[in-house]
């Protein structure tokens, strides 16, 4: 869990800037973060734009709302290897859309009234913890859809273990496409009509679009495999 995070937001009239500041644990590979962003970088990073941006040293990749932070501190040698320090943030898309909104605000205000002060926003570790919990990538909830007689199928497959680890698996698929709590992605189950040791699958956004689809087969070793 982090032990700080703020967000800083400030404009000298030419140029919007922002910048992330948090304090990782101690075990953590990066302890430490203060990253500068321009408001073009700030706004491609959020909405997918742009994957990576660079702080001098400090480097982000960013995917969905996981964020890398790294630094690379190269060596003077000509070559060779070195350790990077880095730190995953997990950084909710509800949270980015909220502070782009209040970081849109405040630049209009600084640049209207040629204020230069840096606009401060902290939040706490445990506010941080709840965003995560309820806005976090896999936040929702997954449903089943299936016929009875293949409910039937798989309450009788559910009996073998294997069988229910890779169904928890195929519901992750499903549930890592919510971003909010109240979401509810679908796991469309059907029968394999060559064969009654498997099933057909298909893993479905909240909105109805479909990620992923493929077969849960039981092979002649009694192992469980997932094909998509």
């Amino acid at each position: 869990m982090l032990k700080s995070f703020r967000f800083e937001i400030w404009s000298d009239g030419s140029h919007d800037m922002c910048a992330i500041r948090a304090e990782m644990p101690e075990s953590a590979g990066l302890t430490y973060l203060w990253f500068v962003m321009s408001r073009e970088e700030f706004l491609g990073l959020t909405s997918g734009r742009m994957t990576a941006a660079v702080d001098c040293s400090h480097h982000v990749h960013a995917l969905g709302d996981t964020w890398r932070f790294y630094d690379l501190d190269f060596p003077s040698a000509d070559a060779g290897s070195f350790q990077v320090k880095y730190y995953n943030l997990t950084f909710p898309r509800f949270l980015q859309r909220m502070l782009v909104k209040v970081a849109r605000k405040v630049w209009a205000y600084k640049r209207a009234t040629e204020n230069s002060d840096k606009q401060l926003l902290e939040i706490s570790p445990a506010r941080m913890a709840k965003y995560v919990r309820l806005y976090g990538t896999g936040s929702g909830q997954v449903k089943l859809d299936a016929t009875p007689e293949t409910l039937a199928q798989v309450e009788k497959f559910s009996e073998d273990p294997k069988f229910v680890e890779r169904l928890e698996y195929l519901k992750r698929i499903a549930r890592n496409s919510t971003q909010t709590f109240w979401q509810t992605a679908t796991l469309y189950l059907s029968a394999d009509r060559h064969d009654d040791s498997g099933l057909y699958w298909t893993a479905v956004r909240p909105e109805g679009r479909s990620i992923m689809n493929g077969g849960l087969v039981k092979h002649r070793d009694g192992e469980w495999g997932v094909h998509t």
